[in-house]
């Protein structure tokens, strides 16, 4: 064997020259990366024996016995950048025949290196190589194709420093040092060899890493390529120097490596021995390169062709697996690409039996021979061209299809897509109307029209693509822990609480392998593995994978325990659900079901329920709330607010009139409804019914904390505001309170009451109220009043109408006479008492005292809406029946009206006048009437006459007694002497004329002559 002479002096200027910049070094590299595309690419060319195109040029033949020209050595040029680079001339089986072949026998005792094995240790990506997985007793074959992968070096060159540096290539009796020092790494000519870089796996991956080193920082080394350097052509100074123009940067790191120059001695020996001042590490390198693998400087067989024809046809791969090169030739393997068999291309050029096609961001080149034309339909599967790659994270927004191509002609492979998807995006076709998305098994385009971009929080919850496959079952360790829809901590969507102790099987498991997708009976979420521990089978409350999913909503028969697996030995988060709970089923085995709370999903056995109706479907607690906290207000159509989020849920439903203001406490899994508390309890509402609230609206906000209040009080002179907020800047929706108002404290806080008004709570100043007597506090304004409208009819003993549902209440009592009949504007909270209008005026009645109206009752009920009229009138001949509703079937309470009655319409509708009359009003037809003169007008019968008592003496000058209660009334007119004593029977409206009794006829007289008898 020849060993290269003076070889291993290039370690001493390279790692002297490295030792200000390896902290330089690690300070810059701060970040680890990955390995490139096309690094990755290009370990699947000539990766099988199908491959076609594979084996022209590139076979390596170990039984070359030629002899380099070294006449042709290029001192600036030793080897180029393309084959200095290229990490994908050998296949780790290549390097192994290669390693075999140039010893077939080992001497007994030694071990060669076609036999050497070492332990390689796990590296991270940097910007020299991308990360190395370390083994136990890999194979030296192995080493040097995984570091020539991770550094991108071709593994020839590592090959070539093996030999040239210890021999150890061909060597059939190496020392166990020689394996030590492999690469001549950290072993300088002048100095003892550094002990970091000992061992085989060492030497070649830090060698390889060194020339890497080189490559990145090359300002920071002594020789540079594209310049005129000056290179001593021995150890010893004396010998002198040369100047070289270094071609490229493959040159220069020989040169950092080995920085010696061969003389003309040293080349015209061959592989001999040349004079005094003759190196041999460059030559050597040159020498056994040409000799083993062909020239190291060869024109770029990756160079585009000068000419190339336009092509417009699709092809077919036919073959099992299809080189597509960056050029069209078999020499040039970088960053090629193995197309399987089936695989559709569109072609844009051809040249020489090459066809050049557009495959996604670039051009490549595949040979005409192992391709079809495609079919109509095939072509519509064309890999797409001219794509450009893509970061973002997008939100499927409908159902779709996807496709392998941007084209929705394309049949091939649908992937069918569930609106909410949230994916990532890798690549945007040319027109920018496609983009492709990563699924966990591949990827598929969608139209963008059927996208849009997730918000930071969507995009911590894209699926995750780069998973393995795990098959273990975890028990949730004490704390419990947080499912979410991907493996990431800032993903909360769908989020959902495992409780401590429940048993999962894993399904898959993250790249990094801090998580694990498991199996929450039949719905897959992501857990950290760190808050899980192995679980053994026995588990009481694992949760089975072989759960089936359920859609169906059900109904509580009767109180159950919700569980958290399906097992009625697990005791872990047991929850007693109430009989009438509806539930909504996600999954079913065994006799129990998996349904949504808001708090999670839980197991309930199936033997206590019943399919819910249409109507209790609609209610159904809804699964996947999550957290809310924002304040909206609602808008001015006002909402109504449900027990679940369903505009179809009518259970339990509640007014919310516009401008309230309501803050969070939960939103839905879709985001369209709004959980809430109004009055303590949990209320949802539409989303699209709120705005945010903003600066003034949060002035309005309803303090979170309050102290309750039992009180009554009365508001003091003048007039109160109440408000919305206990906060004077609160003007929105701002109620006067007048003196004299009576309310009810539920709550207070610093200075203000929060009181209850029939229409909802405002808050008042505590300083505009005092205490309220027990006869006031009677008389409170209620709260919680209900919406009512059923007609009732007063029963036979009467009623007392109050100004509040409190029959302590005496202030503003009006009796309200056996048989009327009332229709209910309200009711109050408790439902035992109705509000009704009675002379437009709201009255509270006892519901005790009332009965629902029958049919007939409702003929004779006053109607809720008529005109008002001014005029008199007079009743024709005959006689006229005034009844208590505009209706011929109403009877009850008929009063008749003869001819010549002068009476006054106060309303009229649909042909009958509502009029006058002393004992109240009632409804006569309008066609029994005629207009009234102005003298017969004066004399119509009064309404609103109450009833008089006292004892009145007429005065000295007499007065004139009138059928009407007014002076202008001159029909039936009587004088009544001074002196006269008479007894009230009635008084009017204004209470200036009383109606007393002369001769057995009712006759008015004007208070005004009227003295009360002592």
């Amino acid at each position: 064997m020849r060993r290269s002479l003076f070889s291993r002096s290039g370690a001493r200027a390279g790692v002297a020259s490295l030792a200000s910049l390896a902290v330089v070094v690690g300070m810059l590299v701060a970040v680890a990366q990955p390995a490139t595309a096309a690094e990755v690419e290009t370990t699947a060319v000539n990766s099988t024996a199908s491959s076609l195109d594979v084996e022209a040029g590139t076979a390596v033949s170990s039984d070359i016995t030629k002899s380099a020209d070294l006449s042709k050595f290029n001192a600036g040029n030793i080897i180029s950048d393309a084959q200095f680079f290229d990490s994908g001339t050998m296949t780790e089986a290549q390097i192994q025949s290669f390693l075999e072949k140039k010893v077939s026998s080992c001497r007994s005792g030694y071990t060669c290196l076609k036999d050497w094995y070492d332990t390689s240790r796990t590296t991270t990506a940097s910007a020299m190589c991308g990360a190395y997985s370390g083994g136990v007793r890999e194979r030296a074959s192995r080493i040097i194709y995984k570091v020539a992968k991770a550094c991108g070096i071709n593994p020839q060159v590592l090959l070539v420093m093996l030999e040239k540096e210890q021999g150890l290539v061909s060597h059939v009796w190496p020392s166990e040092f020689r394996y030590t020092i492999a690469m001549g790494q950290g072993c300088p000519d002048t100095a003892a060899c550094d002990t970091q870089y000992y061992g085989f796996f060492n030497q070649v991956y830090g060698a390889a890493r060194q020339m890497k080193i080189y490559t990145v920082y090359p300002n920071s080394f002594t020789y540079r390529a594209g310049q005129t350097n000056t290179i001593y052509w021995h150890p010893n100074a004396s010998c002198g120097t040369s100047n070289v123009y270094i071609e490229n940067q493959a040159t220069a790191n020989l040169y950092i490596y080995t920085p010696y120059r061969p003389n003309a001695a040293a080349l015209n020996a061959g592989y001999g021995t040349g004079d005094g001042c003759s190196s041999y590490g460059n030559r050597n390198f040159y020498q056994y390169f040409t000799d083993w693998f062909g020239a190291p400087v060869v024109s770029d067989p990756c160079a585009q062709p000068a000419a190339v024809s336009s092509a417009k046809k699709a092809y077919v791969v036919s073959a099992g697996t299809l080189n597509a090169r960056t050029a069209p030739s078999t020499l040039c393997s970088k960053n090629a690409t193995a197309l399987s068999s089936g695989t559709i291309v569109q072609a844009v050029g051809a040249v020489d039996g090459w066809l050049k096609i557009r495959w996604l961001d670039q051009d490549r080149w595949i040979s005409r021979d192992y391709v079809r034309y495609a079919t109509q339909d095939e072509k519509y599967c064309a890999v797409p061209g001219n794509v450009t790659s893509a970061t973002k994270v997008y939100v499927v927004t409908e159902d779709f299809t996807g496709r392998i191509v941007p084209n929705s002609s394309c049949a091939t492979d649908p992937q069918p897509l569930e609106n909410g998807a949230i994916l990532q995006a890798t690549d945007v076709n040319s027109d920018r109307d496609w983009i492709n998305l990563s699924l966990e098994t591949g990827e598929t385009w969608v139209a963008r029209s059927s996208l849009r971009a997730a918000s930071s929080g969507e995009a911590a919850c894209a699926v995750a693509t780069d998973v393995g496959n795990a098959s273990l079952s975890y028990v949730v360790n004490a704390g419990g822990t947080t499912a979410r829809s991907a493996p990431n901590s800032k993903c909360s969507i769908n989020s959902t609480a495992l409780t401590a102790g429940i048993v999962v099987t894993a399904s898959a498991v993250s790249s990094d392998r801090k998580w694990v997708r498991v199996n929450v009976g039949g719905s897959y979420a992501w857990i950290l593995r760190s808050d899980t521990t192995r679980a053994s089978s026995s588990a009481v409350c694992s949760i089975p994978a072989e759960a089936s999913s359920a859609s169906k909503v059900y109904v509580l028969t009767e109180t159950v325990v919700a569980r958290a697996a399906p097992n009625s030995d697990c005791s872990i988060s047991q929850t007693s659900l109430s009989a009438g709970t509806v539930v909504q089923a996600v999954g079913v085995v065994d006799g129990w079901l998996k349904v949504q709370l808001e708090g999670g999903d839980v197991w309930i056995p199936r033997s206590g329920t019943a399919y819910a109706t249409s109507a209790q479907a609609a209610c159904a607690v809804p699964g996947g709330v999550g957290s809310a906290r924002q304040t909206y207000v609602v808008g001015e159509a006002g909402t109504t607010g449900r027990s679940a989020p369903n505009s179809g849920c009518a259970s339990g439903a509640v007014d919310v009139s516009a401008g309230t203001i309501v803050t969070g406490v939960g939103v839905n899994s879709s985001r369209d409804w709004l959980k809430v508390e109004i009055d303590g309890r949990g209320v949802w509402l539409s989303r699209s019914d709120l705005t945010a609230a903003t600066t003034t609206d949060l002035t309005c906000k309803e303090p979170s904390g309050y102290s309750a209040a039992k009180k009554a009080y009365v508001v003091q002179s003048g007039t109160v505001l109440g408000r919305t907020a206990p906060s004077f800047a609160c003007g929105e929706g701002a109620v006067s309170l007048s003196a004299g108002t009576v309310v009810q404290a539920v709550g207070v806080v610093d200075g203000w009451l929060k009181v209850q008004l029939e229409g909802g709570d405002v808050w008042i100043p505590r300083s505009g109220t005092a205490y309220a007597t027990s006869a006031q506090a009677a008389c409170a304004v209620p709260g919680g009043v209900g919406s009512a409208r059923q007609t009732y009819v007063v029963g036979e003993a009467g009623t007392t109408g109050r100004s509040a549902p409190n029959s302590g209440c005496a202030s503003g009592a009006v009796d309200v006479s056996a048989g009327t009949i009332v229709t209910g504007v309200g009711v109050n909270s408790s439902r035992d008492w109705l509000k009704v209008e009675i002379d437009g005026r709201g009255v509270w009645l006892s519901r005790s005292d009332l009965t629902a109206a029958t049919t007939t009752d409702l003929t004779c009920k006053e109607p809720s809406g008529y005109s008002a009229a001014k005029k008199a009138y007079v009743v024709q001949s005959g006689t006229v029946l005034g009844r208590t509703a505009p209706s011929f079937a109403c009877g009850e309470g008929a009063v008749s009206l003869s001819a010549g009655t002068v009476v006054q319409a106060v309303g009229v509708v649909d042909g009958w006048l509502k009029v006058q009359l002393e004992g109240g009003d009632v409804w006569i037809p309008r066609s029994g009437t005629a207009y009234a003169t102005s003298a017969q007008a004066a004399c119509a019968v009064p309404g609103g006459v109450g009833s008089a008592r006292q004892t009145y003496v007429v005065g000295e000058a007499g007065t004139t007694g009138r059928s009407a209660p007014n002076s202008g009334c001159a029909s039936g007119a009587v004088d009544v002497s001074a002196g006269t004593i008479v007894t009230g029977v009635g008084v009017n409206s204004s209470r200036d004329w009383l109606k007393v009794e002369i001769d057995g006829r009712g006759v008015w007289l004007d208070r005004s002559d009227l003295t009360r008898k002592p």
